[in-house]
């Protein structure tokens, strides 16, 4: 049970070009959001979203997952069947495991672009929340992509250099409640329910490289309940991907955060994207 995760990273010698991916489902049937804009394949003009309050990006994914398209329509002919072809409507149940294996999913991409650096502490860089109302969605995937550096030396022996031993300075993702009074420390900070490590940059490498990671949660009954299909377990899998999966539910958040142990460690970031997937279940 709990998911596999696929992670790689790759060194990039100049500074990194912008990219903003998009918000989109399969077949362009989904509205796209770029920086801090919502943008629609159906031609509707860009909705401005606050920087400054990612939780208002709630309503953005909600109204998204609302709006029909190719997806909906795959729905509603598999779920009615063809008369004139004496095709039987298929199960409800069934539906949710045609459209996963299928990779029909509606991804909602939040992004950000504002270099930062981070020294001997830690920092909330990026939160995806995840919208109150899913209207018969559920999130069965994840995928985080940062562009990163570290200060380019240390004082650790020579040959640790360019590797990913002593290596000081590295991204989490975890996945928060919401900003409510109830959820959060007497600071103020999100409660933490779960995280796990992203990536790390090679120790003393001064050049720009791009980490992605992507974790795919267990594929959950059709109501949520949380049952696994035995045939759909993968050999390797590691439980930390399904936990983080899991977790993301209505009025949580995924959370990129930033880390650098120790002085003279530095995190130096670029932007990151987070990508959230979500399968249609009802």
């Amino acid at each position: 049970m709990g998911a596999y995760i696929s992670s790689s990273v790759q060194a990039n010698s100049s500074r990194p070009q912008s990219s903003r991916p998009a918000l989109s489902s399969s077949n362009n049937s989904g509205p796209a959001y770029r920086g801090g804009h919502l943008h629609s394949s159906h031609g509707r003009r860009p909705m401005r979203l606050s920087r400054h309050n990612p939780w208002a990006f709630q309503t953005a994914v909600s109204e998204a997952l609302k709006r029909r398209g190719y997806i909906d329509a795959l729905w509603d002919a598999l779920s009615n069947g063809d008369k004139s072809s004496h095709r039987a409507p298929v199960p409800c149940e069934v539906l949710p495991l045609i459209l996963h294996f299928a990779g029909s999913y509606k991804e909602m991409t939040l992004s950000k672009e504002e270099p930062v650096r981070i020294s001997n502490g830690n920092f909330a860089y990026l939160t995806h929340p995840i919208p109150t109302n899913l209207h018969g969605h559920q999130v069965v995937g994840a995928r985080i992509s940062v562009t990163s550096h570290d200060q380019g030396w240390s004082s650790e022996h020579p040959h640790l250099r360019g590797t990913y031993i002593g290596s000081y300075t590295w991204g989490e993702a975890l996945v928060v409640e919401s900003s409510s009074p109830t959820s959060t420390t007497e600071q103020g900070i999100p409660r933490v329910v779960v995280g796990t490590e992203v990536y790390r940059n090679l120790h003393a490498v001064k050049i720009w490289q791009t980490h992605e990671k992507t974790f795919v949660g267990p594929l959950a009954s059709p109501r949520g309940k949380g049952q696994v299909d035995e045939e759909s377990k993968e050999e390797g899998v590691q439980s930390d991907g399904g936990d983080l999966i899991s977790a993301l539910r209505p009025g949580r958040a995924l959370a990129l955060h930033l880390h650098a142990q120790y002085p003279g460690w530095t995190n130096f970031t670029q932007g990151a994207h987070i990508t959230i997937q979500y399968l249609r279940v009802d």
